[in-house]
């Protein structure tokens, strides 16, 4: 376990991805849209944003910033005698804290945006029509669901690099898009798509989000423990 908290330590040493970025998407976000509407109300026109493009962004960030923190640290963690697995397990806690991070921060804008009237120009930037009849259980459990299924597959992205390079990268988007495939054939085989757009819940989501993310874990543990220092 001592092992494990030190490659936490390793990756959370990188504080500008993992501290200072999100915040900074996060209010980057609300100023950039503010400007961008201000310049273009000197014209006559008027800004309409889809809801949830800040959402949207600090979830990209977080899948860059799972690729690259077990990328760059496998290296230096393996060097200092963490053991593979201590790598993995150290890198799922890094999700867990960036998880619980990410998901406060997100409702901390929420309720500023809530405040403001949706930043004084009555803009949705953050809300995704979770809120919209303020269903903040649909929010505590779908944000940390979604955000962790994002960094675990970020994280098998990373695993594949360290694995083979490029063909590993071609090796998982093949393997991804046949899950992907199949899962779709297998649905139309046992339902048309009007039926099993009518009887999916939150529960379905649920559990596919869980399953995405156990698979992309299982699939990080077990290509990392193939992977080479001198081929990341």
């Amino acid at each position: 376990m001592k092992r494990s908290l030190a490659m936490a330590r390793i990756i959370l040493s990188r504080r500008m991805t993992c501290w200072y970025l999100s915040p900074i998407i996060a209010f980057g976000t609300v100023a950039f849209i503010l400007v961008f509407r201000s310049l273009l109300l000197t014209t006559g026109q008027e800004l309409h944003i889809a809801a949830g493009g800040g959402s949207t962004a600090i979830a990209v960030s977080l899948l860059a910033s799972a690729i690259t923190a077990l990328a760059t640290c496998f290296p230096l963690a393996t060097a200092v005698g963490i053991t593979r697995c201590d790598v993995v397990l150290g890198n799922l806690l890094h999700h867990l804290q960036a998880v619980v991070y990410n998901t406060l921060l997100l409702a901390g804008m929420l309720v500023l945006e809530g405040a403001t009237g949706g930043w004084f120009i009555n803009q949705p930037i953050f809300g995704t029509g979770l809120l919209d009849h303020g269903s903040w259980f649909t929010f505590w459990w779908f944000t940390p669901l979604s955000l962790l299924a994002t960094m675990a597959m970020g994280a098998s992205v990373a695993a594949a690099w360290l694995w083979r390079g490029t063909l590993g990268l071609l090796l998982h988007a093949a393997t991804t898009m046949a899950i992907f495939m199949t899962t779709l054939w297998l649905i139309s085989l046992c339902w048309d798509w009007a039926r099993f757009a009518a009887h999916f819940n939150a529960g379905w989501l649920a559990g596919s989000l869980a399953l995405v993310t156990v698979l992309a874990l299982t699939g990080t543990a077990a290509l990392i423990r193939r992977a080479s220092v001198r081929g990341s």
